[in-house]
This record gives structure tokens, sequence and C-alpha cells, in this order.
């Protein structure tokens, strides 16, 4: 089995609310169609813990911003469903302003070399994977359980660069989590969670901030909002909250629908966001902006329509970008597409996981600064945009993208792409060169400019900037590309002599269960075809049948409780009178629990297998081994059967 070294990976299952999104079930109040913002907020304030406010079905002008209130924790505020009709609940931001925020309250900047305000140097514990950190000074009062903390330190300039002048100065390597415990004299130490994802350095004097976040655990869930041309959504300093269920269009006079900031372990999960203001020559209007400073977000089956990007990710960590479909993204001159999946706007965004979406393009553009150790895992970037018949170049990452790992991927359109009915292309090169370029490519690797073929840098990095104006070797130089298809090639592409068998997934052990009865996983070299429906696709596929909007938020059909194994390895030689050894694995899907007898067929007569445990768990796994004396010299097809 292929493992990705671990210096390139973390545990993405922490990525998201803990737990999973809690389904409230106690509504304290109800409100009437027509309530005014502040009404809802009060409603908000007022409401215990763990309980629902409900916006019945019908009509909300907002004239000012639901706010919610500062410290609020564990209120869901639920419509009656998303509709763009007259049935759901439908909420109109302000003209140009927020529908629905949380207070304004981010980390402090730093300024050139000067660091953050408040900021605590560190004694120790600042390396990966570490949930506790030493202050080199005692704490102030922001240091308590249930306060965010924010991670940084000045730029290396070798991992990390950022452009001349950038407004959070030159502290762009940030993580942010939660304080877990505190103690020790003057409370210096401080237990945290999620882990630091990339270790710190001492000779870059690594520093901590602490605040309150301005919400937790608040869901917003089941409705529709009209941004009206303003940014729909704003959460600042957010823990653990979500946004589900939701529909979000006309968005973008500041950013987009949905603008992160300062947050930890949030959660944005089968919404439809689409057609932002002005599109496509708007020059703003992204479906999800992570701005600035989160960490560990889970942003996972989300469907992205005419927007000018699906995900625009800028300087953050840990997070995990899962089984989103982008259709269309566009923004300034018509005819370009954009990146429907963007792993960085600006320094620096590390140890991110973007694993089985499906997009035209995925870029870091390098214009603020760089990005390092994204993991581009099972998706599939067809480079496909109705309305743009040049400059394909689906995997595009500027300079300063380093240690990027680009594993099991399908690169360009296949048969069932991107839409029923949408027509092949086949990109005219792998990766794009300094001259003499044509139309479309697989690869564009380390340009100053993600925009264009020139050679000119859009914006100045600080010395020692080795790449002015040319190519940025390094970005080609650190990464990993292995079982990938692609369609100038058309076929799959392996590293070396890596392992041909890849993991199902870098978070999941087993299908997730909202891929109901959709083959899982839906995208790589092991697929038949290479590609099918991931549930986001699936969705719009049978919105576009219907005209329905039902279907955008339907659940797949959950089939019955079943199992697949996993053979590890798929094929092997060994001699004669050797003894073949496998790994036989059961992976539960739909809910089964039950045990699995195994047998296998296909063996010459004479021979049998044999396993360590048989019958086995439904998610365990036991060894095989099958003796080779009795056996011909030559190729034989075995069959792994399970029952349960």
């Amino acid at each position: 089995m292929y493992t990705l070294d671990s210096s390139r990976t973390i545990d993405w299952t922490l990525a998201g609310v803990p737990g999973g999104i809690p389904n409230r079930t106690t509504v304290w109040t109800t409100l009437a169609a027509g309530s005014t913002a502040a009404q809802i907020a009060s409603a908000i304030s007022a409401c215990p813990s763990g309980q629902v406010v409900m916006l019945s079905a019908g009509t909300y002008t907002l004239t000012g911003t639901i706010n919610i209130p500062a410290g609020k924790s564990g209120v869901t505020l639920r419509g009656a469903g998303p509709r763009k009709g007259s049935a759901g609940t439908i909420l109109t931001s302000p003209n140009g302003g927020n529908a629905i925020r949380t207070s304004e309250n981010v980390f402090p900047y730093g300024s050139g070399d000067t660091p953050p305000s408040g900021s605590i140097l560190l004694t120790s514990g600042y390396t990966k994977g570490s949930t506790q950190v030493l202050l080199t000074a005692n704490a102030t009062s922001a240091y308590v359980v249930g306060n965010l903390i924010c991670f940084s330190q000045l730029d290396d300039h070798v991992l990390v660069w950022n452009r001349v002048g950038q407004w959070h100065g030159n502290w762009s390597l940030t993580h942010e989590a939660r304080i877990t415990g505190v103690s020790g004299a003057g409370n210096r130490v401080i237990d945290f969670t999620p882990p630091i994802p990339y270790s710190y350095a001492a000779a870059q004097t690594p520093r901590v901030n602490a605040m309150a976040p301005s919400a937790s655990l608040i869901g917003i869930e089941n409705m529709t909002i009209n941004c009206n041309g303003g940014d729909g959504m704003y959460l600042d300093a957010a823990d653990r909250c979500w946004v589900k269920n939701v529909e979000m269009y006309n968005g973008g006079a500041g950013y987009g629908h949905i603008v992160m900031r300062s947050t930890v372990q949030c959660e944005i999960s089968r919404c439809y966001i689409h057609d932002c203001n002005g599109y496509p020559t708007e020059d703003e209007g992204y479906g999800i902006y992570l701005w600035y400073a989160n960490s560990a977000a889970k942003i996972e089956d989300n469907i992205f329509y005419r927007t000018a990007m699906g995900i625009l990710n800028t300087s953050s960590s840990s997070c995990y970008y899962g089984y989103n479909f982008a259709w269309q993204t566009a923004r300034g001159p018509a005819n370009w597409y954009t990146a429907g999946m963007h792993c960085n706007h600006g320094a620096h965004g590390i140890m991110d996981l973007w694993e089985g979406n499906m997009a035209e393009k995925c870029q870091n553009d390098g214009y603020h600064g760089s990005t390092s150790h994204q993991v581009w895992y099972r998706n599939n970037i067809h480079g496909v945009h109705p309305g743009d018949v040049s400059h394909h170049y689906m995997m595009n990452f500027a300079r300063a993208s380093y240690y990027h790992s680009v594993i099991g991927n399908v690169i360009g359109n296949q048969t069932n792409y991107p839409v029923t009915g949408t027509a092949i292309w086949y990109a005219d090169g792998y990766s794009v060169p300094t001259s003499g370029q044509l139309n479309s490519y697989c690869y564009k690797l380390g340009w100053p400019d993600s925009d264009s073929w020139g050679l000119t840098d859009p914006t100045d990095f600080p010395s020692p900037w080795a790449w002015s104006d040319t190519v940025d070797t390094n970005v080609a130089g650190t990464i990993i590309r292995h079982a990938n298809w692609d369609n100038y090639n058309r076929a799959v592409t392996w590293n070396g002599a890596d392992d041909h068998t890849i993991p199902n997934s870098m978070v999941y052990t087993s299908k997730p269960s909202f891929f109901g009865t959709l083959g899982w996983p839906a995208i790589g070299p092991d697929v038949s075809g290479y590609i099918t429906d991931i549930p986001a696709k699936n969705r719009w596929q049978d919105y576009l049948a219907s005209g329905n909007l039902d279907d955008l938020f339907a659940d797949q059909p959950a089939g019955d409780p079943s199992f697949s194994l996993t053979v590890v390895p798929t094929t092997q030689t060994v001699s004669k009178g050797a003894v073949a050894s496998y790994t036989v694995t059961s992976v539960p899907e739909t809910g089964f629990t039950g045990d699995v007898t195994l047998s296998v067929t296909g063996l010459p007569v004479g021979t049998s297998a044999s396993f360590v445990t048989n019958p086995i768990a439904y998610n365990a796994n036991t060894a095989m081994t099958i003796p080779t004396t009795a056996m011909s010299v030559g190729t034989f097809s075995l069959t792994v059967n399970g029952e349960g």
C-alpha cells in the first residue's frame, strides 16, 4: 500500500466540528416570516444552549445584520428549508451588507518584523503534533480554557515568502487552536487542540496570541440567503460553528458569500452557492473565502456554480476540503476560467487536504505569498469551462508552492465530465514550457504569474528571493506526482517504483455515509473508468434534469448494509515453493457491523489458501497465505470472496 511520507501529512480527521454536526431537536422559539434582524438576534441571545431558534417559511427582508451576540454558544438558527420560490425560509441581506455575522474580532497582525500586538514568545512545545506549549512570560487573562490562540513566527524566507508590504507583516505561518488547559507557574503551560501541523523554529521567534471566541457551537441551517451584492455571512473568531443545507447567491461586493477569519474547527456542509453578483466579470464573488488565520476547517459536499471561485484559501492550516463540486467558476475577463479549488491567495497556507473534489482548475496564485504541504488526493481537475476555449492549465501552482503532493487524481476530462454531454478535449502538453507555449497543459509549475505566460513578477518578494522574473524550479523540485491519470498521456503516470495501490481516502476508513449507494472511492486510477459521481455532482445532475431545488439537498439512497474487501498486495511474483502472503481487510459500508467469512476462488487444483482469522470482524483484517509448492509455473487470477 502506498503511504505518503509523514512529513507531508497530519491527522485530518480533526477538521470540522468534533464528533460531527449535532442534530438539535428542542425548539426554543419560532419566529414568523418578516421578523427583523434585531428580533432574530434577540431570540438567539435568549435561547438556551443546545436548543434551536426556528425561522418559519417565508421571506425576511433584512434592513440590518443578524449579529450573533458576542460569546454566544450552543444555538442553532434553523429555517424551514432552502428555496428560491415561495416555500422555505428566504433571507435577503441589506443592500451590500451581511445577512448574518459573528462579532468582528480577529487575531492581531504583525507589522513588518514587529510581532503581533500582545503576543508572548514561546519557550518550548512548538513542534509538529504538539498540543502543549510553554510561554516565556506569565499568561494574561486571555489564556483561559475555551479561548482561542494563534501561533505565528517570523517568515524564514526559505519555505515561507510574503510579498513586500503585505498587510499582516512578516508573520505568515499561522496556526489557530482552542485552549483546553492552563497550568504551571504563572499559567505558562498551555494545552490546546488541534495540534500544531508544522514545526516552528526558535530562530524565527515563535509566538502566540489569545482571545475569546466571538461564538462557539453556533449552527446556521436550512435556509436561502440572497446576499444582495454583499458578503452574505461573516464568521469571525468562530469556534466549532457550522453552516449546513444553505443556499446562497448574489454575493460579492466585498469578497463573496461566506467569509471566515480566525476560526477553529468550523464546518460548511451540503450548501449550494451560486450566481455571484456581476458574474462573470466581477472582481470578487467567491463561494467560501477563508481569508486569514483559519485552522482545521471542514468544507465538504458543497456545490458551487457561477462564482468567482468555489473555495479560496488564504493563510489556513490543517483544513480538509472534501467532495465538493464546482462548475463554471470565472472572474475578470469573461472567457477566462478560474480555480474552483484555490489553495492559497496569501502567505502561508500549510498542511491542507483536498480530496475527492471536482473542478475546472486548482491553483496557488503566488501573488501575495507562498504555500506548502498541500495534498491533492483523488480529485478530478477537468479543465472544462463552456465560456473558455483557451488557457487551460489544470494544476496551476505558481512560485513558492512547495512540497505539494498530487496523488491519485484524474487531470483532464473523461467520458463522465463534468456534466453529461460535455465534449472531451485533450491537453497539448504535460507541463508548461518557458517558451513556445501551446493552448492547454496538465501542470503549470513555478511561474511568477499564475494567470499569464509572462515571466514578470506581479508583486515583489523580499531578499533573498532568487526567482525574480523567472520560473521557480523548486516548485517542480519538491512536488510528488503519483498514480494520476492525465489526458495528455491518456494513461496513469506513476512515481518510479512507488506502490501502485493507494488508500481509498486520507481521512475516511470506510465509505462515508453521505455517499449512500454511490461507489467509493469515486475518483482514481483504481476506479473503473477513472471517474464516477461524487454526491454533490450527482445532486447537480439531478437538479439539471428536474429543475427542482430540492434535488440539490436530497440525501443519497442509503442502500442495505454491506462491506467490501481489499487485498494487499494486489499482484505479486513468488518463486515456486515459496509462500505468497497477503493482507485482507473488510471495509464496512452503510452501517454494516457483522462478521465476514472469507474464501478464495481461482486456485489451482491441490492448492488452498489459509487465513490467520476466519471469519473476521466487519472492520478487521487478517493475513492470508498461499503455498505454491503444488502449483505449476504460470500466472493465476484469484478472487477473495466474503460472506457476511
